[in-house]
């Protein structure tokens, strides 16, 4: 599984919108959309900010970043 995949995934077990997400991010709705699908890839430096606010690990994030 890709991280993209696994943010969705646990965006929706936490049953979070895409805006709270975003706001807990500091980004817009819209880019959390665009990394959901794999449109664009987030920061590194973002990793933990996202982990955090999905309630997983940045372990279990990137997993699939290969």
């Amino acid at each position: 599984m890709d991280m993209s995949a696994t943010m969705r995934r646990a965006r929706k077990k936490a049953r979070l919108t895409l805006a709270q997400v975003a706001e807990a991010c500091g980004v817009s709705a819209p880019t959390i959309w665009a990394w959901e699908r794999g449109k664009q890839q987030p920061r590194i430096d973002r990793l933990p900010t996202i982990a955090s606010a999905l309630s997983i690990s940045v372990g279990d994030l990137v997993k699939g970043m290969r």
